[in-house]
């Protein structure tokens, strides 16, 4: 996942599609016998739908360069992403903090401490629906680890979606982006607000 279109400098082949745009980079690799071959990397530009009526927190894959706003969180995106693709809600009421730490803790608490990566990085669970809304504060219903040892298969049981993730680089800043949100739209408790995602992926 990039988190930057300036990794690759060559301008796209960009095929509109259905979706979005389907860009494709090319670039250059070397193989095992030393030689330089060309290879395509194709990423989606998910476009940014909003709801028509209320106000839309966008949690971002990846940016295209010069283009403000939230930090993308490419495995936060990711884990709302599967969520919503399942059927879970795109809209929802605030609660206020009390309710918001209660929901937390009845997702988080039965899954113990989220560790850290083979390379030593802190991690943290990640929920969807979000804490700090009304269809927070259920139990997990499965677990997706992108770091490959914490998997929970689907219980069929209604219940959050919750992937692992980077603590510092995307739970710490989804947690001030959305707070920044509600800020700016002045969403209080029991506001309603709808969710998606967006930008560029592979």
């Amino acid at each position: 996942i990039y988190r930057n279109m300036e990794e690759f400098p060559i301008s796209p082949h960009i095929q509109h599609t259905p979706l979005g745009r389907l860009n494709v980079w090319w670039t250059y690799v070397q193989d095992s016998q030393g030689n330089q071959r060309k290879c395509a990397l194709a990423m989606w530009d998910m476009p940014c739908e909003k709801h028509p009526t209320l106000p839309t927190y966008l949690t971002w894959y990846a940016k295209r360069s010069g283009l403000g706003g939230a930090k993308a969180t490419p495995y936060i995106a990711w884990n709302i992403e599967m969520a919503q693709q399942k059927g879970y809600p795109k809209e929802f009421n605030k609660v206020d903090e009390a309710t918001y730490t209660k929901n937390r803790n009845a997702v988080t608490i039965p899954l113990g401490s989220a560790g850290k990566s083979d390379t030593g990085e802190k991690l943290s669970w990640d929920e969807y629906p979000f804490a700090s809304t009304d269809a927070g504060g259920i139990r997990p219903r499965e677990v997706v680890d992108p770091f490959g040892t914490k998997n929970l298969p689907d219980q069929g049981a209604p219940g959050a979606h919750v992937m692992r993730v980077p603590l510092y680089n995307e739970n710490c800043s989804q947690g001030g982006c959305l707070g920044d949100f509600y800020d700016k739209n002045n969403i209080q408790t029991s506001s309603p607000f709808a969710a998606t995602v967006c930008g560029i992926r592979r």
